[in-house]
């Protein structure tokens, strides 16, 4: 081709190596028949439906539990109970599961007032 030619058309000459790879014609296209806009549309909705799905939780755990890990911590005592230091830990144990216990109120009530629709966890 002579040098006047390409003057008029304005096309810039394409580099050997990108003439050489053309791009694959799927991501060619950009509609919902792309298999990648398709794939990343379906996860977006199924994400989107799940966090709608799914009832976010009540923190922590239920009273319950907190009570048999008070009554677990009690039996592994590592001391008899006949001892004086047994009281001591006993006294420790009872008010580790009654702080846990205010701070479990204190997360619920929290929990109860929320309006969260959606599960973000």
């Amino acid at each position: 081709q002579n040098p006047a030619s390409k003057a008029t058309t304005g096309a810039a000459p394409v580099p050997a190596a990108m003439a050489s790879a053309p791009m694959p014609e799927q991501l060619q296209r950009i509609s919902v028949k792309n298999p990648i806009i398709f794939s990343a549309a379906a996860w977006a909705v199924a994400c989107i439906g799940y966090a709608a799905w799914q009832v976010p939780e009540a923190p922590l755990t239920s009273p319950e539990l907190l009570q048999e890990q008070l009554q677990r911590r009690i039996k592994s005592i590592p001391v008899p109970p006949e001892s004086p230091r047994y009281q001591q830990y006993k006294q420790y144990y009872i008010h580790q599961h009654d702080q846990q216990m205010q701070e479990y109120k204190v997360y619920l009530a929290q929990w109860q007032r929320s309006n969260t629709q959606f599960n973000w966890r």
